[in-house]
C-alpha cells in the first residue's frame, strides 16, 4: 500500500508540473464493428426518428419482426446483408439495405445474415 501512495505523489506531481492536475473528461472510442457483425436500427419515422427499437447480428442469421409500425432503418454492418421485408416472417417484398445510410421504407421485418 505504501508503494502506491509514493507512486500516487508522484505521478501527481509530474501531472502538476504540465499543468494537468484537473480532471479530463475522456470519451469511449465509438465502438468499431466486428467482422461479420451487422447493427439494425429501426424507426417509427421516416427520416430515422420517432420511436426505435435495436439489434445486433454476429456471424449468425436473424429475421426480427417489428413490435410497432416502422417507416425507416439504419444499418453499420460489416460482411453482412440486410434486407426488410413486408411480411412479419421476412417473407412477400424486401428490399435490399446497404449500410451506413438512412432508408426510408414501410417493413413488417428485417432479416440480417452475417
Amino acid at each position: 500500500m505504501h508503494a502506491f501512495n509514493t507512486l500516487s505523489v508522484a505521478l501527481v506531481s509530474t501531472l502538476a508540473s504540465f499543468g494537468l492536475t484537473s480532471p479530463v473528461n475522456v470519451s469511449p472510442a465509438p465502438r468499431a464493428l466486428l467482422a461479420n457483425q451487422a447493427i439494425v436500427n429501426m424507426y417509427s419515422g421516416s427520416s430515422c426518428g420517432g420511436s426505435s427499437e435495436s439489434f445486433s447480428v454476429t456471424n449468425s442469421y436473424a429475421c426480427r419482426a417489428v413490435t410497432s409500425p416502422k417507416a425507416s432503418i439504419e444499418v453499420s454492418e460489416n460482411n453482412c446483408a440486410t434486407y426488410t421485408w413486408s411480411g412479419s416472417n421476412c417473407g412477400g417484398s424486401s428490399m435490399h439495405i446497404t449500410g451506413d445510410s438512412c432508408f426510408s421504407v414501410l417493413y413488417a421485418a428485417v432479416s440480417v445474415q452475417c
